[in-house]
């Protein structure tokens, strides 16, 4: 081979753009800007069956079940717990959100007693459902 610097120089190139280009699918802009696509690929890792009875969520290969979703149009991954009475959503996604913190309370998950802030969410949106 004549020249295998440039061979080698090529390859790097090429899996550079290869690796931008998957990264930038899955950063929080492409989201914002391609919401049915970011949606459509988190069901596809966690498919949902919509029937007239009503909707089936499969497990991950965790055992917890997710789903794609927006929040004040702002997509994001849902971890859906069957037996909670409230939705709980980081700081820093409320943030990015729009939400508007509210009035201070102690809340109870697995982990034991976190700080958190009620507030009132908008538009919510797992899947087709609103």
């Amino acid at each position: 081979m004549k020249h295998p610097i440039l061979l080698v120089a090529l390859s790097f190139v090429a899996l550079y753009l290869l690796a931008d280009n998957l990264l930038s699918r899955q950063s929080p802009s492409y989201a914002l800007e391609h919401p049915n696509d970011f949606i459509q690929q988190l069901l596809y890792k966690n498919p949902v069956e919509i029937t007239e009875k009503g909707i089936t969520i499969s497990a991950d290969r965790r055992g917890h079940y997710s789903g794609a979703g927006m929040i004040n149009n702002y997509p994001m991954e849902f971890m859906i717990d069957t037996g909670a009475t409230s939705v709980a959503v980081p700081g820093k996604l409320a943030q990015q959100a729009g939400l508007k913190f509210g009035m201070p309370v102690i809340s109870q998950t697995a982990a034991g007693n976190v700080k958190s802030h009620q507030t009132i969410i908008p538009s919510l949106q797992i899947g087709t459902i609103t």
